[in-house]
């Protein structure tokens, strides 16, 4: 009779040690890992816009050096009908687009034509803008974008051979410009500054 008792009793407490998680620990489960997927997901979202701006910032880099190697090539150049003069970068903010262009002249500006010869340089209509991947760059549906960031905004830059002279906006005065790269959400910024000297650097903030 004893024994009987204790072999129920010891059913009954096995029974309740096994009874599992009440509906109030499932939920709350629940919530800490719904809570834990929205911070890795907003995570990895964040993670991956920075990691397209550091990336586009290297495409644009790649763009300045090649347009700086096309204009010193263009020094070469026996056509003695061409009238590239030199070779530059386009900003096109609206189009939200960095392009190689060629800078077209029917006679190249060059110091007889006085001290400020340099400003005959720049971007304008008659100038032709490149395409393809490797001689433009469009920003159209990436996560990242070009900003307006005021006066020191770099709307173009010319290399003019043979050093190559580097003309800022079309103005031998001006000494260096940016451009500006941010996320929509505006959490991530980039920004690329080249100067009179053809020196180009770039921060993230």
């Amino acid at each position: 009779m004893l024994i009987s008792s204790f072999l129920t009793s010891s059913n009954k407490n096995k029974s309740q040690n096994n009874s599992g998680f009440t509906l109030i620990e499932i939920l709350i489960v629940i919530s800490v890992m719904a809570v834990l997927s929205t911070a890795l997901l907003t995570y990895s979202q964040t993670m991956g816009r920075q990691l397209e701006t550091v990336t586009t910032v290297g495409k644009i880099e790649a763009l300045i050096a090649r347009a700086k190697a096309l204009s010193i090539q263009t020094y070469f150049d026996d056509d003695a009908n061409s009238r590239i003069c030199a070779y530059g970068i386009y900003v096109d903010r609206a189009a939200q687009t960095i392009s190689i262009y060629q800078d077209i002249h029917a006679e190249c500006p060059s110091p007889k034509d006085g001290s400020n010869w340099l400003d005959g340089y720049g971007y304008d209509g008659e100038d032709v803008l490149l395409t393809g991947e490797t001689s433009a760059i469009s920003l159209i549906n990436l996560d990242v974008e070009i900003i307006v960031g005021g006066d020191s905004d770099l709307n173009s830059v010319s290399f003019v051979p043979p050093i190559p002279e580097t003309v800022i906006n079309g103005e031998d005065q001006t000494t260096s410009a940016e451009i500006k790269l941010s996320d929509p959400e505006g959490t991530f910024y980039s920004t690329i500054t080249i100067t009179n000297e053809g020196k180009v650097s770039y921060g993230f903030e």
